[in-house]
This record gives C-alpha cells, sequence and structure tokens, in this order.
C-alpha cells in the first residue's frame, strides 16, 4: 500500500490508535476523522488525554466525535473512545485504582491500570501512568500528582490480565525506549526519568504476549518488533498533538500500522514505516 493511501475497513482493524493530545479537542478531531473516513468505528487514546474536568469539555468532545462520524457515514450511535491515563492527567479526577471501565460520557470511557475490556472482538489490556520529565515546574494538586506513577499494586493487577490481542500503555518497555533515544529529541530527555515504569511494561508484555503493543509519551512515531514467549509483538510508538503519525490504524492481517498526516502540514512525509527488531 502506498505510504500516504487511506486503508479501509476490509484491510485495517476496526480500532485506531491515537496519541497525546493535551486537552486539545483540535488534536482528538484529527485522529478521529482519520480513523472514521476508514470506516473504523472504536478509537483508544493513549494518555495526557486531560478533556474531562467539566461537563462543558465531555459534552465538546461527544458532539465533536458525533459530527465527523455523520460527515464519514459511520453510525453516531456505534463510535466509542477509550483511554488510559498518562502522566499529565487531573488525578483527583481519574482513579488508577479502579476495578472497572469508568464512563465518563456517552462515548467516551476512562480504562484504568491493569484492566482488560474486549473492543471490536479484540481483547485489550490497558495500563497508563509515567514519570514526568517537568514535575519540579508543577504544581501539586494542580496539574501534577504523585499518582502519576505505576505502583506495585497497579503492576501485579496488568500482569494478571492474562492473553490480550492489544496492550496499551502510556510509557513504552525498556528496548523499545532505548531504540527511541538513539534518535534523540523528546526521548532522549527523559533516559533519567521513568526506568521503573520501562521496567515493568517489559514484564507486562512477556506475561500478556499481544500482537500489537501501543503508547505514547514520547511524542516519536516509530514500529518496533519484539518476541514475547511464543509471540511477536509489534509495538507503535505514536507522535504527539496531531503531528504525522500521532494516529494510526493497525493492519488486521499484519504488523503493518498506517499513520495518520500532519493535520496542519499534510501527508506524513519521512516518516519510517519499516518495522525496527528490538532485543
Amino acid at each position: 500500500m502506498a505510504e500516504n493511501a487511506l486503508p479501509t475497513a476490509e484491510t485495517v482493524l476496526p480500532i485506531a490508535v491515537i496519541g497525546d493530545v493535551h486537552g486539545a479537542v483540535a488534536s482528538l478531531a484529527h485522529g478521529a476523522a482519520h480513523a472514521f473516513s476508514a470506516g473504523v468505528p472504536a478509537l483508544i487514546q493513549v494518555g495526557d488525554y486531560w478533556l474531562y474536568e467539566s461537563r462543558y469539555a465531555r459534552n465538546k468532545v461527544d458532539r465533536t466525535l458525533e459530527s465527523l462520524a455523520a460527515e464519514a457515514g459511520l453510525d453516531p450511535d456505534e463510535i466509542h473512545l477509550y483511554f488510559c491515563d498518562g502522566n499529565h492527567e487531573h488525578f483527583d479526577t481519574l482513579d488508577p485504582d479502579a476495578a472497572q471501565p469508568v464512563p465518563l460520557s456517552d462515548h467516551v470511557t476512562y480504562v484504568p491500570r491493569g484492566v482488560a475490556v474486549t473492543i471490536a472482538e479484540q481483547r485489550v489490556g490497558f495500563c497508563g501512568g509515567a514519570e514526568s520529565v517537568d514535575r519540579a515546574r508543577r504544581t501539586p494538586g494542580i496539574h501534577w500528582w504523585p499518582e502519576e506513577r505505576m505502583t506495585k499494586q497497579q503492576i501485579d493487577r496488568a500482569l494478571d490480565m492474562g492473553p490480550i490481542d492489544i496492550l496499551i500503555t502510556h510509557d513504552t518497555s525498556s528496548g523499545v525506549f532505548e531504540r527511541l533515544a538513539e534518535r534523540g529529541g523528546h526521548p532522549l530527555g527523559k533516559l533519567a526519568f521513568g526506568k521503573t515504569e520501562r521496567e515493568a511494561i517489559t514484564e507486562i508484555l512477556a506475561a500478556t504476549q499481544p500482537k500489537w503493543h501501543v503508547h505514547g509519551h514520547h511524542h516519536t512515531w516509530g514500529l518496533f518488533s519484539t518476541t514475547n514467549g511464543s509471540v511477536a509483538t509489534t509495538t507503535v510508538s505514536l507522535a504527539a498533538d496531531g503531528r504525522a503519525g500521532a494516529t494510526a490504524l493497525l493492519g488486521r492481517d499484519s504488523s503493518e500500522a498506517f499513520p495518520a498526516p500532519d493535520r496542519r502540514a499534510g501527508p506524513p512525509h519521512g516518516l519510517d514505516l519499516s518495522v525496527t527488531p528490538v532485543k
């Protein structure tokens, strides 16, 4: 398939994955429009979401998703967005220890850490959380909370999810992070942060053996192949804020992932669509 061609519902899973949006409806809408145009009704966002504090924000997201679905010819009643928490969230509102998914509006559900749900016939495990590089510059209880970090109980719950098809995390595994950091930029600045979370995600991958692993946090596009037990896993590293590669559709029969273009500058020129092996 050509690099910038839009796949169809027959060639991709009925699930789209969206990177960090940091409270911007426009970035979320860009990802949703890409998915809906391909006939994909289910959306998963990988944390640093922060579009839930007020009823106004929740209603705005619902109205935006309904409008985009209708424009694409989808039934607005069939669309839904699931998200995990990141490190930039309002943790007085979200409870990462909740035992079940938490509906926040008609079309949006928060999935706590270590909880697996079935979405479009795929068993999807969620385990959000990450360590903030900039927490020293943030005010506790306003835009930083210690709950951003994974706890042992949350990690243990994720390890017990059993086999899953897709793992959704905010941070990534140790091996993938090393490859991202080699590229410099945003990942390189996090070398001294998040080691505990990355080691935990590496363990969770080995325990759950998903075909797909999708994460954000590092704001950098990439495709990586790892072996977890007897299963080959493709990790999709998503960009952020509506940039090229901030949204992707997952191939149905292969390890291909199809990224959305930049919402401001057109096609995803220069994105490497090859899969890089990671030991």
